[in-house]
């Protein structure tokens, strides 16, 4: 089925932060993908030859940022009968923060010191020091996984919004909240996050706040021993929150229900209902918030129906300030009560 005009339309103002967010997450996967598949060839396919250390040293960076630091091993290995010179201890030499990383290389690679290498039988000017994965940055992958996160999720909303249908002219802020709208029922719901936007919220929360004690702990090179037990247990929390979301959504308190066949309302959707004929009057009643939500300032609404001298709810929800007269006009319409 083609998405509607309307879709198209949402969706290709969501095409260029997609674009622009995930490309830039993106070049920072290819840079470790490549720095893993050529250490996996190396490892696989690469010559293991006599080395010695002609240099070794901590080569350190200051900026406004604070200062960083690279550990720097220049080596000399015979290949073919031909002497040869490289300076690529791994694939990826990152210079960090992390001193104590780069001071380890040198220590275990003084000066003179015989060690093996890997050399490219193809290429013999191509050799490195430690394709063991080592030096591959698992902290990296820690800290990228919120931006992965939100990459996912602009994605998501990008798809949504390519399928999302026109709403009827003059009741935008009414259609917002009407999950089911056919010829037997209507069925408001408070707007919440999807438990897919719960699971990335938390998946990405959880993932950040880690990445501070790793980083402390491991520096950005980290410890597969460590990462990979985090990332489990931030999956595991982004899980609990998932189902925690699912079962909130399914909660009748965030629905009002209106059956248009028998002539009731309920709110809770669960509870036995009112007629629709006893409604008098509907009464909205609104309270101001501290928040905000891109720009917009959050009401508590309140709507209420009188029902001879009772007083009894209709529905309750939190969003734009001219949301609650919306939905008051489109539930008076709804219940044919007069303006």
């Amino acid at each position: 089925m083609a998405a509607p005009e309307f879709g198209r339309a949402a969706g290709v103002l969501w095409l260029l932060p997609v674009l622009f967010w995930n490309g830039i997450v993106g070049g920072f996967d290819t840079v470790l993908a490549l720095q893993y598949l050529r250490e996996r060839r190396a490892r696989l396919e690469w010559v293991e030859v006599d080395a010695t250390v002609l240099s070794s040293e901590v080569v350190s960076n200051r900026s406004s940022d604070g200062t960083t630091y690279m550990p720097k091993v220049r080596f000399t290995y015979r290949f073919d009968g031909r002497d040869h010179e490289s300076d690529r201890y791994s694939f990826g030499t990152f210079s960090t923060s992390d001193r104590s990383y780069a001071r380890g290389v040198v220590q275990d690679h003084p000066e003179g010191a015989e060690v093996p290498a890997l050399v490219d039988p193809e290429d013999p000017t191509e050799a490195v020091l430690d394709a063991s994965g080592a030096a591959f940055p698992k902290g990296v992958v820690l800290f990228l996984t919120p931006f992965h996160c939100v990459g996912v999720w602009l994605i998501g909303r990008m798809l949504r919004a390519f399928t999302a249908r026109r709403p009827r002219a003059g009741d935008r802020h009414f259609r917002r909240y009407a999950a089911i709208d056919d010829e037997d029922r209507l069925i408001l719901r408070q707007p919440r996050l999807a438990p897919w936007e719960v699971t990335l919220l938390a998946f990405g929360v959880l993932s950040f706040i880690c990445v501070f004690p790793v980083f402390f702990f491991a520096g950005m090179m980290g410890s597969g021993s460590l990462v990979l037990p985090v990332l489990t247990c931030c999956a595991v929390g982004a899980a609990a929150a998932r189902r925690w979301s699912a079962r909130r959504l399914r909660d009748p308190a965030r629905f009002l229900h209106v059956d248009r066949r028998l002539g009731r309302f309920s709110f809770p959707a669960d509870e036995e209902g009112h007629p629709i004929a006893d409604v008098e009057e509907l009464v909205l009643r609104s309270r101001e918030t501290n928040v905000t939500t891109n720009g917009v300032p959050q009401v508590d609404h309140s709507l209420s129906a009188f029902i001879g001298d009772r007083r009894v709810a209709v529905f309750r929800f939190r969003g734009a300030p001219e949301a609650g007269e919306a939905l008051r006009r489109g539930l008076a319409a709804e219940f044919g009560l007069a303006e």
